[in-house]
């Protein structure tokens, strides 16, 4: 049985219910850069579980290799 972990991942991120703090479009291109691909993708979004300590947090890389 396979087990398909990115539609997993994208239906929890989306559920608010689950997450509810967000951080979107979170930038780690270094300041300066001219690279219109990179100031675009190079960021990144960070979901964390509600009212919860010490739980699993999901940080999202845009961009692709």
């Amino acid at each position: 049985m396979k087990i398909h972990i990115l539609p997993l991942l994208a239906a929890l991120m989306m559920s608010s219910s689950v997450y509810s703090k967000e951080w979107l479009n979170i930038s780690y291109v270094p300041e300066g850069e001219t690279d219109a691909y990179l100031i675009e993708r190079g960021v990144l979004d960070i979901f964390c579980p509600k009212d919860k300590q010490n739980q699993p947090v999901i940080i999202w890389f845009h961009g692709g290799g």
